[in-house]
């Protein structure tokens, strides 16, 4: 790998501290640990991040999607205030989970994570209380991958759905719901909040994954690399009775919109997640042409 290459790698997995909305740095124990190994592993667990943190979020039912592109003031960047249960923000900024980022306009930010590393690794903490530790999360990491690896569809659905009957929903939506539609009315929170879900899940276990659009409220569209090839997934909430009609519009929207069009041998993958049982109960995939 060239010297150039090897330098944009790094920068785009362990870069992105920044403090005053416009410079950003790398985490020099992550950059020292690239240099030495020279791969990009998630070198950020390595400097002491504690499991309370993971019960901090497991606690206030929060999940890792939620605080990317997240608008703040030029007063909260300059005082964040103290921790304070009800403004987890704050909280995680002043810890070094997240960092500022210019926002819409000269006087405001935005908070985002200052590296994919430190994403990945929240993500990961949020799978280990989902999944009841460590090595329950490892395995179910191991089952994903070897599911994404062969193009199984039915295997990557049988995951999440262990994932998603984990999970408190009525919990995670009084946590979150009027927060997040004040900020951006009109949008499907379910299908957000189950679309998030999914996205720590993917996230956690160390995969290259997109959503469809950079402010990703509004929208329950995921994109994961893997080896090479994409995995294209909408997913779409249904009530009983409508679930493969709901699988084959998520689908269809997928094709309608040219989503798999840039990924070689992509798998496109329309899920409809039940709103009573909150399981993927009817999907349709394929598997595109090079």
């Amino acid at each position: 790998m060239s010297a150039k290459a090897l330098s944009d790698r790094m920068r785009a997995y362990c870069g992105g501290f920044c403090f005053g909305g416009q410079t950003k740095v790398c985490s020099p124990f992550s950059v020292l640990q690239f240099l030495d190994e020279k791969d990009s592993q998630n070198f950020w667990f390595e400097t002491g991040t504690s499991q309370s943190l993971a019960q901090y979020l497991g606690d206030r039912k929060l999940t890792a999607e939620q605080f990317q592109v997240l608008p703040v003031t030029q007063d909260f960047a300059r005082n964040p205030g103290e921790p304070d249960p009800a403004s987890p923000e704050s909280f995680l900024y002043k810890s070094g989970c997240l960092s500022l980022r210019p926002g819409g306009s000269p006087d405001d930010f935005t908070l985002d994570y200052p590296s994919r590393e430190v994403l990945e690794s929240m993500s990961r903490l949020l799978l280990s209380s989902f999944f009841g530790g460590e090595p329950e999360t490892a395995a179910a990491v191991k089952t994903l991958n070897r599911s994404l690896a062969g193009g199984q569809a039915g295997g990557v659905i049988r995951k999440i759905n262990k994932l998603l009957a984990r999970i408190p929903f009525d919990d995670y939506s009084r946590a979150s719901r009027e927060k997040l539609e004040s900020l951006h009315p009109g949008i499907n929170f379910d299908e957000w909040l189950c679309r998030s879900l999914i996205y720590s899940f993917l996230n956690g276990a160390g995969l290259d994954v997109q959503a469809g659009l950079r402010t990703h409220y509004g929208r329950s569209g995921l994109v994961v690399t893997h080896g090479g090839r994409g995995w294209v997934m909408e997913i779409k909430i249904f009530r009983e009775g409508r679930g493969e009609t709901a699988a084959k519009n998520a689908f269809d929207r997928i094709l309608k919109n040219g989503y798999a069009a840039p990924y070689t041998s992509p798998v496109l993958l329309g899920t409809a997640v039940s709103d009573r049982k909150k399981a993927v109960t009817a999907w349709k995939s394929e598997t595109g042409k090079d």
